[in-house]
């Protein structure tokens, strides 16, 4: 008995530090998330681009790590499985940090000139920046399919999984947030830039060393049997007979073919998304931080961000509540009224989108940096709930093959809204310069000689346009709720892999 109780203990403990190997991955994802907040401002200051230059390049990097988890999601589940994918986007995240630090003028500047102008920025300092953003990207988008899903495998042998998904996902949420603080107060005291994406560079170098460390302790597993996401798509939109006449196949095909319907709607959301790490924070660097005697470091702003953040748990209550009575509790839930949670939730999203610009539009021409705190606020509101809200509508209604995959299609619709953010801007500016002689362009070189009020304008008009084409096409989705006495609720082989993988998103 006493070696059956050393050997439970040992083998606790093991599984305990392979879990913390591997979490603390997203940690340093998270932590270089914070640092490239303040990349907007680097880019106007620094290399002197213009700030819809700078927010092309920063929208650019984040719709690439955002539309990339797809890609990873079929290499893993297909080719190499998530330990491979862990290992390659590890590697490119790390070097990617690397390459950015290194591309500051202080760390490769030749002879006297180290310092932080445009003198100084030559095409090596361009080339390894460019270089290492294309990197991070690449490792973003790998580690958010990946990471949660080997840790998965590495514990499910003990069966600690056994809440409900939703529940046990925001559970998790809480350790991500943690870090998101405490990076949030790093990068708020360090006034270099060098430290600012040095410090995520050196934690994230420590954080690879130690999980390549544990190479041989990982328990890892192939790709699935049961195919990937990319076959299930060509699946669910090839009119083949033989998939037509399979109960599965019809689940599948009319699901995949309302929500990419749907998502058009959606884009509004990714481009509302695309202000919170660009325009808004050229507003915040161009406008007055003076604080009684102390200037607001620009990453303070992050902070309504984190509040929004946090609340994330509450948003999926009621939806994880019906989830968990219908499936443990016995319950006879319907599954429309599991979808109406997460249509509101939905529609909650895109008001906060449309909100979020006429607040921003209104205080556009104020002096003090604070005001811009209910935009910073508002736009992370609009992901909060947008994320949420598409989870919990897959758990309700999705088949079981697809359930899994609501963060990466939720990531790809936000991804193309960040890169319809920088065509829109291009648009925009060209249109708004050919209205006439003795008329500016909507965007100038800097915040304060563009108009940014009317391309806030802009943007609410088109987010009450897609709220109002979501509301006329609710009925169709709703409409293609299963109704059959059949529930795909009950395949218990995939109640360990919805519940705990892919935590920790925010």
């Amino acid at each position: 008995m006493f070696n059956c109780i050393r050997n439970c203990f040992s083998n606790s403990i093991r599984d305990n530090v392979k879990g913390c190997r591997i979490v603390q991955l997203l940690w340093s994802d998270t932590l270089m998330r914070r640092a490239f907040f303040v990349l907007q401002p680097f880019l106007t200051d620094v290399w002197k681009l213009s700030f819809t230059h700078a927010a092309a390049i920063v929208n650019i990097w984040e719709g690439t790590s955002l539309m990339l988890p797809a890609v990873f999601q079929l290499l893993a589940d297909k080719y190499l499985g998530n330990f491979k994918v862990v290992v390659i986007s590890t590697v490119s995240s790390t070097l990617g940090i690397v390459f950015v630090t290194m591309s500051l003028p202080p760390v490769l500047g030749m002879g006297p000139c180290k310092e932080y102008n445009e003198t100084c920025v030559g095409n090596t300092q361009r080339g390894l920046l460019y270089l290492g953003v294309a990197l991070t990207a690449i490792g973003r988008g790998g580690l958010t399919v990946s990471v949660p899903c080997l840790h998965d495998e590495q514990t499910s042998q003990g069966g600690q999984f056994k809440l409900c998904g939703l529940v046990q996902k925001h559970g998790s949420t809480a350790q991500n947030l943690c870090v998101y603080a405490i990076g949030l107060v790093i990068i708020s005291l360090i006034s270099s830039w060098t430290f600012r994406f040095g410090f995520p560079a050196i934690f994230a170098a420590f954080v690879t060393v130690t999980f390549l460390g544990g190479w041989s302790s990982y328990t890892k597993t192939g790709p699935k049997d049961e195919g990937s996401l990319l076959s299930t798509l060509f699946k669910a939109f090839t009119p083949c007979r033989n998939h037509q006449e399979n109960e599965g196949g019809r689940k599948e095909s009319s699901f995949m073919r309302h929500i990419t319907g749907i998502s058009i709607n959606f884009i509004i959301l990714g481009i509302v998304s695309a202000l919170g790490n660009t325009f808004f924070v050229s507003q915040a660097n161009y406008m007055k931080r003076k604080f009684l005697f102390m200037t607001i470091p620009l990453a303070v702003f992050q902070l309504p961000m984190l509040i929004a953040l946090a609340a994330a748990p509450c948003i999926c209550a009621m939806c994880a509540f019906l989830q968990c009575a219908n499936k443990y509790c016995n319950f006879c839930v319907p599954r429309c009224l599991r979808t109406i949670p997460s249509i509101v939730g939905v529609a909650v999203a895109m008001a906060h989108a449309i909100l979020c610009c006429v607040v921003a539009a209104a205080v556009v021409k104020r002096k003090h940096a604070m005001w811009l705190v209910f935009q910073f606020y508002l736009v992370a509101c609009v992901d909060v709930f947008f994320r949420s809200s598409i989870e919990a509508y897959y758990h309700a209604q999705a088949p079981s093959t697809l359930r899994d995959y609501h963060d990466v299609y939720t990531d790809f619709v936000t991804g193309v809204g960040y890169f319809s953010s920088v065509v829109l801007v291009a648009i925009v500016g060209r249109v708004s310069e050919g209205e006439g002689k003795g008329k500016k362009s909507w965007f100038g070189e800097t915040v304060g000689e563009s108009r940014l009020d009317r391309y806030y304008w802009l943007l609410a008009v088109l987010g009450t346009l897609s709220l109002a084409g979501f509301w006329v096409m609710v009925p169709f989705c709703i409409g293609r709720v299963d109704k059959s006495p059949a529930n795909d609720d009950n395949d218990s082989n995939r109640l360990r892999h919805q519940s705990s993988c892919c935590f920790g998103r925010y």
